[in-house]
């Protein structure tokens, strides 16, 4: 059973997930990390997954659908700017920012797509798709230095032996 610190600590750690400042709300030095504290924080996050019904599925869709935005969605075939009404929600979800300028003859309307590349990256390590592989191939000939080193060792161990 945690304390009624340790509970405060776990409340305040699933905020922001930054065990340091969580720590000095709760009134602690450092994190007070126990097994059970770790498996609290568990918990506390699983509550609230369920809670928001979010799961990795939902998470992934959304990093799609800003990934796979095409400014092109946005405008009509005279690259006029379509009427926001006649946007999907994923279309509206892709969109980071609007900014309208008007003066006293023009209307400029900007739209700003959340970042395309930021989002790819996601789903890549998601995917495993950027995983940095290392290749280990035997040196050629490593028998040979390995008895070279030796040979020298032992030259070196006789050079002092003599010289003593």
């Amino acid at each position: 059973m945690l304390t009624d610190r340790q509970q405060l600590f776990v409340a305040e750690y699933v905020k922001d997930f930054k065990p340091t400042a969580a720590a000095e709300r709760a009134g602690y030095a450092t994190p007070p990390w126990s097994d059970e504290v770790r498996a609290a924080v568990d918990e506390e996050v699983r509550n609230k997954r369920e809670l928001l019904s979010i799961d990795a599925a939902l998470v992934l869709r959304e990093v799609a659908t800003i990934a796979f935005a095409s400014m092109g969605e946005f405008f009509n075939r005279d690259w006029e700017l379509k009427d926001i009404s006649t946007l999907t929600d994923i279309q509206k979800r892709a969109i980071e920012a609007v900014q309208i300028d008007e003066t006293d003859h023009k209307r400029t309307v900007k739209i700003k797509l959340h970042s395309k590349n930021a989002a790819l990256e996601m789903l890549g390590k998601n995917l495993k798709l950027f995983t940095e592989r290392f290749e280990v191939s035997p040196t050629d000939g490593l028998a040979e230095l390995i008895a070279e080193a030796r040979a020298r060792v032992d030259d070196a161990k006789r050079l002092s032996e003599v010289t003593q």
